[in-house]
């Protein structure tokens, strides 16, 4: 769940500025507590969310995320922003012996509540290669550090 986390909070060009989401946050899920630190650029009116070592631009485009061991592969993600929140959608594969085995389907809306916490709230639909589709949502609320 930490990775899809790390990932939701990744990512912005749209008719409104993207929410100041930089910061060290405490997140919280069942009995796992770790910290995300979040810091962002703007460049000629885009901005890149930097997260866990990735740089992720969120200018309303797809864009692909590089492989990397015991992730989900071919990972393609698009991100816009309103004038409160960061919406995000991502999907990637589930792979065993080189065949597709799943595809995970992911869209988040993050935001800042009044108290300066990090606000998430996350769809997931699995679709397994038998045809089988798993749903989840998660929404949460990381404290500022």
């Amino acid at each position: 769940m930490k990775y899809f986390l790390t990932i939701i909070l990744l990512s912005s060009v749209s008719a409104f500025a993207c929410p100041n989401l930089s910061g060290k946050f405490e997140c919280k899920e069942e009995n796992e507590t770790y910290t995300i630190e979040i810091a962002q650029t703007e460049a000629n009116g885009i901005t890149t969310y930097h997260i866990e070592g990735l740089n992720l631009v969120a200018d309303g485009m797809k864009h692909s995320i590089p492989n990397e061991p015991d992730q989900l592969s071919d990972r393609v993600y698009f991100a816009t922003c309103t004038d409160a929140a960061l919406y995000f959608w991502l999907t990637g594969y589930e792979t065993e012996d080189d065949k597709i085995v799943a595809t995970l389907i992911q869209e988040t809306n993050i935001s800042i509540d009044a108290s300066k916490n990090l606000s998430v709230d996350t769809k997931y639909e699995i679709k397994s290669s038998d045809g089988q589709t798993e749903t989840e949502a998660y929404f949460g609320t990381c404290t500022r550090l």
